[in-house]
């Protein structure tokens, strides 16, 4: 028969210090001296969660062995296993102690586009500012027409109204005169474009 499946939490490390003490391969206070740590650290938490895993979480503070993604930066040595799974890529810190961890707060998260072409030219990691597609507005304007009345007599021509005029001894008529129509669209919305949504922490695993 096989090994029965291993248990979680700190369970598993029950399991591992069992193991070791029978095979005579530490003795029975170094292995709690590794053990100890690795529990306080990850008390409550799934030991088969990686490090970086991001969750979506219904609470206004972060579960044990998660840190909120705000953007803090943090120690690379206390958190080494977070720091060798993500390095830099969401900053540097302060280049040699610490490292930062994403910041989601008030974003949403989109997934990479790796090459498919649909978010072209985006780098892992990177923020997009909000924006809507190209389009356009239809506008129509119905002008009635005009006329102007010109009196004409062999010796003066009086004009009214706006516009270009001209005249002479067989014409009656005016030029074109622009009408003075200005169309404008009205704004609406909002500071950003965004769907209907509901406020939750992005944890990331420590």
């Amino acid at each position: 028969m096989g090994d029965a499946a291993p248990s979680t939490g700190s369970n598993s490390v029950n399991d591992i210090r069992r193991r070791l003490l029978s095979l005579g391969a530490l003795t029975s206070a170094a292995v709690a001296a590794v053990a100890t740590p690795y529990r306080r650290a990850n008390a409550g938490a799934s030991p088969h969660v990686h490090p970086c895993t991001i969750i979506m979480w219904a609470s206004e503070a972060p579960p044990t062995g998660y840190l909120e993604c705000n953007g803090a930066a943090i120690s690379r040595t206390q958190y080494h296993s977070l720091f060798q799974a993500i390095g830099v890529i969401w900053g540097a810190g302060d280049g040699s102690t610490t490292f930062n961890i994403p910041d989601f707060r008030g974003v949403f998260a989109r997934g990479w586009d790796d090459g498919r072409g649909v978010d072209v030219g985006r780098e892992f990691g990177s923020a997009q500012a909000d924006n809507f597609a190209a389009h356009t507005h239809a506008a129509q304007v119905n002008d009635p027409g005009h006329s102007h009345t010109i009196p004409v007599n062999p010796t003066s021509y009086v004009c009214s109204g706006s516009g270009d005029h001209f005249a002479d001894d067989n014409s009656n008529s005016t030029g074109a005169a622009l009408t003075g129509i200005t169309v404008t669209n009205g704004m609406t919305g909002g500071v950003e474009t965004v769907p209907k949504n509901i406020a939750v922490m992005f944890c990331i695993r420590t």
